[in-house]
């Protein structure tokens, strides 16, 4: 009798222990149903900081989204189990220091860059959310997004391309769960600087045509090592999406655009779907070509000068190169700024460094707001700069983020603001 008994604990413990595994393996599952080729590169995690304290059934969530090359550590590594928060240092600094971690909870998205493009990336955004969200670890609510440079247009690609599979929001859009995305100079239309025939095509002559490939030296060649080819990940995402036709024009015996190699179709698509847009707020930068009192980095007339003093075209490169090899990051921005202006006939006179003022609002979209701050290169649109007794970038995200009430967050009918 004694045997028959234990059999029966054994065959009753046994079959709980079955339907506890499928109960997991079914959860699981249906976080995992669409897969992303990212993500095992990709990572959703609540900020470290023991000031982030704010109750999530109570605060807004808030994602920070890095851009190109923000996970990597000053080495050079890009390694998604070691994700790299300086990026975000001082905004972090700031949220914590000024109130707005009282009514957010603080969140990251880290990917691995020059792998994956950013539909990828995007679709691992969705399902990050989707398997924190299922167990309990992201709060089953709307949310707010604060992006940075190629970070906006991975925000945008969730938001667009992809919907819920999980909790509350399963079948919705990611869009419709997003209250606002507020892009820090994200190239919306793209970047001339991640082009190459097409780049070439707009150089102000043949000595300005030599020099443009300064360009992949200071973006792609030196932060990577691998993405020099325009057709890589993710420089191919960052390609101009040609809204304007600049880049229409014969290179030889094709026109430079269609050249597979230079079109950015899917940012193409992506612009064409404007269902969102009014979810946007846009905040761009220029360095100032008419003050260079207001930039970051005062030497921009001295340096155009000091190029256009130079008789032979090799002196000229060695003169840009040498100031952006010689300094810190903030020159290299100057000497691409100079590059995408003066080296291309002004079509992007005022630019970050890497993104035209045209790109960084979305001209020709209906967006929220837009914010320009002059003087800003394009680090400064994520590090800020201290003047006169302020940080005028971090300031004006605390007003956006302010008026954005957690209280409407809770369910996917509650209305935006």
């Amino acid at each position: 009798k004694g045997t028959g008994l234990k059999t029966k604990v054994f065959i009753s413990l046994f079959f709980s222990f079955i339907l506890f595994i499928s109960v997991i393996t079914v959860s699981l599952s249906e976080a995992a149903v669409d897969p992303s080729p990212a993500d095992p590169d990709t990572l959703l995690m609540t900020d470290g900081d023991s000031r982030n304290t704010c109750d999530n059934s109570m605060c807004t969530p808030l994602i920070l989204i890095h851009g190109i090359h923000g996970n990597q550590q000053s080495n050079g590594d890009d390694d998604i189990l070691n994700p790299n928060r300086n990026y975000w240092l001082n905004l972090l600094n700031f949220i914590y220091s000024n109130g707005i971690s009282d009514n957010y909870k603080i969140y990251r998205f880290h990917y691995v860059s020059d792998i994956h493009p950013v539909s990828d990336i995007g679709k691992a955004l969705r399902n990050k959310i989707d398997d924190q969200t299922d167990i309990g670890t992201f709060p089953d609510k709307k949310f707010v997004i604060v992006a940075h440079s190629m970070g906006g247009l991975v925000a945008r690609s969730y938001m667009q391309e992809y919907q819920h599979l999980i909790g509350d929001y399963s079948g919705v859009w990611g869009g419709d769960r997003v209250i606002r995305l507020l892009t820090l100079a994200t190239p919306h239309h793209g970047t001339a600087a991640a082009n190459e025939i097409a780049r070439q095509y707009l150089a102000t002559d043949d000595s300005w045509e030599n020099l443009l490939d300064i360009a992949d030296i200071l973006f792609w060649e030196t932060w990577t090592g691998i993405a020099m080819d325009p057709d890589i990940p993710n420089r191919s995402d960052l390609r101009w999406d040609n809204y304007d036709s600049i880049m229409t024009g014969w290179c030889g015996l094709i026109d430079c655009y269609d050249n597979p190699q230079e079109k950015n179709t899917w940012l193409i698509d992506l612009n064409n779907n404007t269902s969102y847009d009014l979810k946007l707020i846009a905040y761009y930068g220029y360095i100032d070509p008419y003050n260079d009192a207001n930039n970051t980095d005062p030497n921009r007339t001295w340096l155009i000068n000091e190029v256009e003093s130079q008789i032979f075209p090799t002196t000229k490169y060695g003169t840009l190169l040498g100031y952006a090899m010689d300094g810190g990051e903030h020159q290299k921005l100057l000497v691409a700024n100079i590059l995408m202006s003066e080296g291309m006939n002004n079509y992007f006179l005022f630019n970050d460094g890497l993104v035209s003022v045209d790109s960084g609002m979305f001209f020709g979209h209906s967006v929220f707001d837009k914010h320009q701050f002059i003087g800003y290169d394009h680090l400064d649109m994520k590090d800020d700069r201290y003047e006169n007794g302020s940080f005028s970038l971090f300031d004006t995200i605390k007003t956006d983020l302010e008026s954005i009430h957690p209280e409407i967050t809770y369910s996917p009918n509650s209305p935006d603001v």
